[in-house]
């Protein structure tokens, strides 16, 4: 979590709880808390009912109903997603003003199964999982949203990209190397076959699966306008164990995306030149986690384990490289 957002929330929390927990009916007390990455997520025990509470620091009012807007056109397209939860008021996201911003507080309803664990994964897994991220890449080539205002934040405008904010001017090479990258991909082409409104963060743990190997998809609070190649990316880097770049991983993706992309062209096309623009998503993957670890960690008191994360990903962004190399354009068409 943000510092900024964690320190206002710790100050506030029994208001903010009381208030959220109000406008939604439900008990303050059965508000169970799940996580606290980019979000305060909790389950509303006995309701099958998660309530996720963000700043605006993070996320404007506008966005989020962007974010409701987008779930909602998917569930109506056959996709299966945790739907949005209207509040007592009626309201897709509801303000709690505290001091000079706001905290955001909206609902949904509990994804059906469960997460799979790494060690679970197999062909039937990823190849459902291939075909629902090509479903909705076709979907999203027709969404708009229903104001110009609700449009969601680009690949570029996320916070966490602001290297100037949260990287050290003392690390030239690494500001140079992300403008480097951020020029190149800006000169991709962009068009309604090759870049739409994303997921932005679908890997398995955003993902729930039941018995007949139905999946159901949740948490787009990443979800951004990126060129569709990059959710392929970000599946990728899930797959991989750990941070280490060896010399298994290019066989360990190779062997997962024939059955991950079996099922994604079922759904949707996407072309050889596209693929073998991966390890360039995979770079910019390294350059958000790498804000992401400067936004939230405290540098000062870093773990061994966190520094060893920390130098690794700093040195693919200096030396331009990949996590993982791979024959990525024969999984296109």
């Amino acid at each position: 979590m943000i510092r900024e957002i964690e320190e206002l929330y710790r100050l506030h929390q029994d208001e903010i709880l009381r208030e959220a927990a109000e406008r939604y009916g439900f008990e303050k007390e059965n508000l169970k808390k799940l996580g606290s990455f980019e979000s305060y997520v909790y389950e509303v025990d006995c309701e099958n009912i998660i309530l996720k509470i963000t700043h605006s620091i993070r996320r404007t009012k506008e966005y989020v109903i962007g974010e409701m807007e987008f779930v909602r056109y998917l569930a109506e397209n056959g996709v299966l997603v945790s739907t949005p939860v209207l509040s007592q008021n009626g309201k897709s996201v509801e303000t709690i003003q505290i001091n000079d911003g706001y905290f955001l507080v909206y609902a949904f309803t509990r994804a059906k199964g469960r997460e799979l664990e790494e060690h679970e994964l197999n062909s039937a897994f990823n190849e459902e999982w291939g075909r629902l991220v090509g479903r909705m890449h076709t979907l999203a080539k027709k969404f708009e949203p229903s104001r110009p205002m609700y449009r969601r934040q680009a690949w570029y405008e996320e916070d966490v990209l602001d290297y100037d904010k949260y990287i050290p001017s003392s690390q030239k090479i690494v500001h140079k190397k992300k403008e480097k990258l951020f020029k190149a991909l800006k000169s991709l082409p962009q068009n309604t076959s090759t870049y739409g409104l994303t997921h932005n963060d679908i890997h398995y743990g955003n993902i729930y699966v039941d018995e007949e190997c139905r999946l159901t998809v949740f948490d787009f609070d990443d979800s951004s306008y990126h060129w569709y190649v990059n959710d392929i990316a970000i599946v990728v880097h899930s797959i991989l164990p750990g941070y280490d770049q060896v010399e298994q991983f290019g066989t360990i993706v190779e062997q997962f995306l024939v059955d991950f992309m079996r099922g994604y062209l079922r759904e949707n096309k996407i072309d050889k030149s596209w693929m073998r623009k991966v390890p360039e998503f995979l770079r910019l993957y390294d350059l958000i986690n790498y804000g992401i670890f400067h936004q939230v960690w405290d540098m000062e008191n870093l773990s061994e384990a966190r520094k060893r994360t920390l130098a690794r990903v700093r040195q693919r962004i200096e030396n331009e490289t990949s996590i993982v190399e791979a024959d990525f354009a024969k999984f296109g068409v």
